[in-house]
């Protein structure tokens, strides 16, 4: 699928007891209710929990949200990959 829009900027990672700065990378269609990309910031620790996670919010740098799931994360590394959940 060809995406609409490409985002490149800083956000914020959130769910229930968390919010940390991440930096991101995503495609989405124009109304961002669908796309994929990648997140970088957290330590292999949080990166493990986010991916346990599954579901959670990204707020971007416009401060809008969007709900999106980590499907999977580099063991050892601060990168995530994540869908957008709409």
């Amino acid at each position: 699928m060809k995406y609409a829009k490409s985002f490149t900027d800083e956000g914020t990672l959130i769910f229930p007891g968390f919010a940390e700065q991440v930096a991101y990378d995503f495609q989405c269609d124009q109304k961002r209710r669908s796309g994929k990309g990648s997140l970088k910031g957290l330590n292999p620790e949080q990166m493990r929990s986010a991916f346990k996670r599954g579901q959670m919010r990204l707020r971007l740098a416009d401060g809008g949200e969007m709900p999106i799931v980590v499907v999977a994360h580099t063991e050892g590394d601060n990168t995530a990959f994540f869908e957008i959940q709409e």
